[in-house]
């Protein structure tokens, strides 16, 4: 995990950016499915793109945020007519933190 600051034109900062090994559950068919992932130095109100290293078959994800200090809720998205349950993976993340408000 890596800390720095680098701010945007809309008030935002990418604050922290690392990877994590997560193992996404089932996602029903044509569902959207978001997931909880622990995440340290996520804070509510923050926002995590969350990028597999690999190729994620039939799944897409979705934009994060944060509810709760640690955990990252991220939305995996299955347009299809068949349940897909994606295989643990690594991801790599980056934290925003929200400076507006």
């Amino acid at each position: 995990m890596t800390a720095y600051a680098k701010s945007g034109p809309v008030g935002a900062i990418i604050a922290q950016i690392g990877s994590v090994v997560f193992d996404a559950a089932n996602c029903a068919a044509t569902e959207t499915t978001v997931q909880a992932i622990t995440l340290p130095g996520t804070g509510t109100g923050d926002a995590i793109l969350l990028t597999p290293r690999a190729n994620l078959v039939h799944v897409g994800i979705g934009v994060g945020y944060c509810l709760v200090a640690g955990t990252a809720r991220v939305p995996f998205i299955n347009p299809n007519a068949a349940a897909e349950d994606p295989a643990s993976a690594t991801y790599d993340y980056k934290i925003m933190k929200n400076l507006v408000g």
